[in-house]
């Protein structure tokens, strides 16, 4: 059992050194990181629509909120549209059948935020220092480079932030921010 042990913890730092390295090919070519200026609402009703048929979010209320004065934004599509199918598939993760998840998009300051928001169980206290921070999973499959990545994409690629408040028993809001195209 210890050998087994040993062998596991051994593939696990194994996997977090290559991701590790990963990450540092992906900052090397940060010059050529390629934004544009959009309209977020769009891309969002688009995220939704594409991933409404995933297994873990297939059945669930998905209510998107869109303020109508959103002003355009500089951002990499393709990375954002990455970001919010892992929010929503993390939220579809923890709501339960035909429960629901907010989608809000909206101007804060020189900023659009944008914010996932599930009524799941929350995250322990515990868990919370080392969620965005580390390659960390509660899921059977997951293996915790998710959250790790949407941090790289908005914080050094996007020149946004993502945080997330959470509350056991009463669920959990991931934001993130984008900013305006001026």
């Amino acid at each position: 059992v210890k050998r087994s042990f040993d062998t596991v913890l051994a593939v696990k730092n194994n996997l977090l050194v290559m991701i590790d390295q990963s990450l540092a090919c992906v900052k090397k070519t940060r010059n050529q990181y390629i934004r544009a200026e959009g309209d977020i609402g769009p891309l969002i009703r688009e995220t939704v629509e594409e991933i409404s048929c995933q297994k873990h979010i297939k059945g669930k209320d998905i209510r998107l909120h869109i303020d109508s004065d959103v002003k355009k934004g500089w951002f990499n599509a393709l990375d954002v549209k990455r970001v919010l199918q892992n929010l929503l598939i993390n939220a579809g993760y923890v709501t339960e059948k035909k429960g629901r998840i907010d989608v809000h998009v909206k101007d804060l300051n020189d900023m659009i935020q944008v914010s996932v928001q599930d009524y799941g169980a929350g995250i322990p206290d515990e868990v919370k220092p080392i969620l965005l921070k580390e390659s960390f999973t509660t899921k059977v499959e997951g293996n915790g480079f998710g959250l790790t990545s949407c941090r790289e994409i908005i914080e050094e690629f996007q020149h946004g932030k993502i945080w997330f408040e959470s509350e056991v028993g009463k669920g959990t809001t991931f934001y993130f921010t984008l900013p305006h195209s001026n």
